[in-house]
């Protein structure tokens, strides 16, 4: 047999050009486009609503629905806008462009109307230390954090027979 005159190296080389084009491939795959959120970002999608003071179970469930809409919509509080089914079933009115949530707060004596003010809620009847209230929901998070409140609950819709 006729044994083929070629370099030793031939088969050495192929397997190195084989070798650095699968970790070429491999390292332009891996180092393709990745979605990096920054802190701002990751801040105003991670909205927590939880409040500081009491709440009833009807405003709990607020609470939850809204967080999980905000989670869905990986938006934050403040440019959420409230689905018509939320809409519906809290009673959540629109004054000029905002949405509200009406109810009812208890307050401690720590509480100063102005901490309100700054933040758009508007006050309506007081009856000792119940006020009635309407939140704008893109301040809800800032209202569940007063600490001259004791207790809030939103308002029922009244049913009509």
């Amino acid at each position: 047999m006729k044994e083929k005159n070629r370099p030793k190296h031939k088969g050495k080389i192929f397997l190195l050009l084989t070798i650095s084009l699968a970790l070429t491939v491999c390292s332009y795959s891996c180092s393709g486009t990745k979605k990096t959120n920054n802190k701002t970002e990751m801040n105003q999608s991670t909205t927590v609503l939880t409040a500081n003071f009491d709440v009833s179970a009807k405003t709990r469930q607020l609470i939850k629905d809204i967080q999980d809409e905000l989670t869905e919509q990986k938006n934050s509080i403040n440019k959420y806008v409230p689905s018509k089914k939320i809409i519906d079933k809290y009673n959540i009115i629109q004054i000029e462009n905002s949405f509200h949530i009406s109810g009812m707060m208890m307050t401690n004596e720590t509480f100063e109307n102005s901490s309100l003010i700054e933040i758009g809620v508007k006050t309506g009847s007081q009856s000792g230390k119940f006020t009635t209230v309407q939140i704008p929901v893109n301040n809800f998070d800032l209202f569940l954090k007063n600490e001259g409140i004791e207790y809030f609950e939103v308002t029922e819709k009244t049913k009509n027979n």
